[in-house]
């Protein structure tokens, strides 16, 4: 008998996946799309010098805690006291949601995961609209916990990896860190074949004859990406830096003329078809760098100040090896359009210091593209 009531209609296991699938592709391009548009707004400012940039990736250094002790690093002895509560978070996050919009956060430390309330984040940004990365040592990825962040909107995971074997569980100080991350990364990628894995590894003494390895394990592995960073001194060390900082570092490489091989073999193994995210022209600005740490980088934009707002985890925008204004209670959009930033992002564009090759490096968009395109294909 018929009430005149419809039926729930049903929803099978397979299209629900299907309606899943869609709504990602769907989140990424719309991603995508907005930084197409701010890469425009950076690349007006950057060449007329009106101030139009907006923000397209937040690095959030959700904790100052991390399990290791690596060689390179100082960052695990900071005081950890006064790290913002979830619901401090939370507010931040919705107010990268309100402006600038659908961006790219990454989340990190330290150790993201050091946080009980990773996940929790993770849901909340992507439920704003936010694409959401997770940048670890990779350890303790395990299929449950990879789980858990997949569920809650997690899209891709950078990991450290500095080194084949023992070189990287010494320049980490972990036995078997190696083995684990590896071990994790194929479960990720037979269990999570959608979730974008990208590697990121510094150059340093211990690894120098190894990073072409790295990029074949890449390859390898099939991952998405292997980005190459320079080693400096921290962001976060809030002392004034030693400008000859690298004499007697540990981790400085002793030869350049080595640096310089092994970059070329970079080079030409991306010519290869191998994921290598840096350019031609960057890995050549590194080989510069190493043969003279001191050297000024004035042909090269800085564009930190245009692109990237990094938070540590008082809440503090932080740029330039400074705290610039607390975002617990204040607006971004106060913060990034204050008379200081402003004043900042047109000094920046030829400030000449080393950060403007690595960490905030201009990528054309359509490398961008690329990668978005790969992630899309999973």
């Amino acid at each position: 008998m018929n009430d005149g009531k419809k039926k729930p209609v049903s929803v099978g296991p397979a299209r629900r996946a299907a309606f899943e699938e869609l709504k990602r592709r769907g989140s990424l391009l719309r991603f995508g799309s907005h930084q197409a548009y701010r890469h425009v707004l950076q690349t007006l400012s950057i060449q007329t010098g009106l101030d139009l940039s907006q923000p397209s990736t937040f690095v959030i250094r959700i904790t100052d805690r991390c399990p290791l002790r690596c060689r390179h690093c100082t960052d695990w002895s900071a005081d950890s006291t006064g790290e913002l509560t979830t619901g401090q978070w939370s507010d931040i996050l919705d107010d990268i949601a309100r402006w600038p919009g659908s961006c790219h956060t990454i989340l990190t430390g330290g150790e993201p995961l050091q946080r009980d309330d990773l996940d929790q984040l993770a849901r909340h940004a992507t439920r704003r609209g936010l694409t959401c990365t997770v940048f670890t040592h990779g350890g303790n990825l395990g299929p449950a916990r990879v789980a858990r962040l997949v569920d809650a909107g997690v899209r891709c995971l950078r990991i450290s990896l500095d080194g084949i074997g023992q070189t990287h569980d010494t320049f980490r100080g972990a036995s078997g860190l190696y083995d684990a991350v590896l071990r994790n990364i194929r479960d990720a990628r037979k269990t999570f074949p959608s979730l974008a894995v990208v590697l990121g590894a510094v150059i340093v003494e211990p690894n120098v004859d190894q990073i072409g390895s790295l990029v074949r394990l890449a390859g390898d592995l099939d991952l998405d990406g292997i980005e190459f960073m320079v080693l400096y001194p921290s962001f976060y060390d809030r002392s004034s830096p030693d400008p000859h900082w690298y004499r007697g570092h540990p981790a400085w490489p002793t030869d350049p003329s080595r640096v310089e091989r092994a970059l070329a073999e970079v080079g030409e193994l991306r010519r290869q078809g191998y994921p290598v995210l840096n350019l031609p022209g960057q890995l050549d600005l590194f080989a510069r760098y190493y043969a003279d740490p001191t050297a000024r980088f004035d042909d090269v934009p800085c564009l930190g100040l245009h692109t990237k707002v990094n938070i540590t985890s008082r809440g503090n925008l932080f740029a330039c090896n400074k705290e610039r204004g607390s975002l617990v209670g204040r607006s971004l959009r106060e913060v990034w359009n204050s008379d200081e930033l402003r004043t900042m992002r047109k000094r920046a564009t030829s400030c000449g210091l080393p950060c403007a090759i690595a960490c905030n490096f201009q990528q054309p968009f359509l490398s961008r593209v690329r990668l978005l395109g790969r992630v899309l294909r999973r």
